[in-house]
């Protein structure tokens, strides 16, 4: 599944393949920072203690986006030597219309979040990365997103939405956590000494009608609030830029240092916005980076683990389930790139015919 979700950095990175793998592959290499996860060792730390317990996550994810996206406008108002405009906000909620025409794309994201919740510690980002990418890859404006296009914002809403219910079937049914929410979930079972599986569902039935309760209940006072506070909350963007990034940069290293009450998060997600953004300058895809600080450790863990049970044979690969995931993953990466070969060959066969 590690490789699987690995596979789609093909379409993360068509504009430069090459540099969409160098990404991905700095994400795998600071996943290993810190604290081997099967013999306990040091790694990568260079007698830095803060780095032992690793990059956390929430930094990774505030520094690669939220500071190198201030850093960026920041660069704009200094090279337009401006004010930042006041952007005008209309405060419009989604037209039914535009829902309706985004039906199998809500469907599918929905799908593809649930699929992901089930498989335990993979995360809601990569779920909303998964949807995101099989949306722009079905969509006729693939080179409108980024930009604005509203498909792009849909999947990956979608698919996290969805991702809650999924990462609860294996936390209720075999303890183990689907991402960091129900980890926490998890702990709380534990201090009121209840146990995860089949047991609880027999012995405390009413634990478990309580949590589907309350959980159809947040959806739809979350519904209810986005409606009614969606106006309001968009006025933030009528901020003038020049004033609003410094206060978001504070909020994120604050958020980052929240995280883990750690000034070493602040460090992380200041360093880690600094290198996104010079990578961004040299075009360098972000999404591959975070992708593979993600899934590093899964696949870390898991492939060496099964080397140790297999006593170092990769006979254990090609084993029926094992096989066919691989093999969907290799044609999840092979085919953006036979598709982009074979429009480029299309369009030099138009070239001669005209």
């Amino acid at each position: 599944m590690g490789f699987f979700a690995l596979s789609i950095v093909a379409n993360l990175s068509t504009d430069n393949l090459m540099k969409g793998f160098v990404s991905a592959g700095l994400g795998l290499l600071i996943a290993t920072i810190g604290m081997d996860p099967i013999t306990g060792s040091i790694r990568l730390t260079f007698g830095y203690r803060p780095m032992i317990s690793g990059v956390s996550f929430i930094s990774a994810l505030t520094g690669l986006f939220a500071v190198c996206e201030v850093f960026s406008k920041l660069e704009k108002i200094y090279k337009d030597k401006a004010v930042g405009n006041i952007i005008s906000i209309s405060g419009k909620m989604i037209s039914l219309k535009t829902l309706r025409e985004n039906t199998f794309n809500i469907v599918r994201s929905s799908v593809i979040g649930i699929l992901v919740g089930l498989t335990p510690a993979t995360g809601g980002s990569t779920s909303a990365w998964i949807a995101y990418n099989e949306a722009r890859r079905a969509s006729k404006n693939k080179e409108s997103f980024g930009k604005g296009n509203v498909e792009g914002v849909i999947a990956p809403e979608a698919a996290n939405n969805a991702l809650t219910g999924g990462t609860l079937v294996p936390t209720l049914t075999l303890g183990i956590p689907g991402d960091a929410a129900t980890a926490v979930i998890l702990g709380a079972f534990m201090i009121h000494g209840l146990s995860p599986g089949p047991g609880l569902f027999n012995n405390h039935p009413q634990v478990v009608t309580g949590i589907y309760s309350m959980l159809i209940l947040a959806n739809i006072f979350m519904l209810i609030f986005g409606l009614i506070g969606g106006r309001v909350f968009s006025k933030v963007l009528k901020i003038p830029a020049d004033i609003l990034m410094p206060l978001i940069l504070v909020i994120c290293l604050v958020g980052a240092y929240a995280s883990n009450l750690s000034i070493f998060n602040m460090q992380v997600a200041f360093v880690l916005g600094v290198l996104a953004y010079v990578l961004k300058k040299a075009d360098f895809p972000v999404p591959p980076i975070l992708l593979g600080i993600i899934l590093g450790p899964i696949v870390e863990s898991n492939f060496r683990r099964a080397i140790t049970i297999s006593h170092g044979s990769f006979s254990i690969f090609l084993r029926p389930i094992c096989l066919t995931f691989l093999l969907i993953a290799l044609f999840a990466f092979l085919f953006p790139i036979i598709t982009k070969q074979y429009s480029k060959y299309k369009e030099r066969g138009s070239g001669r015919t005209t």
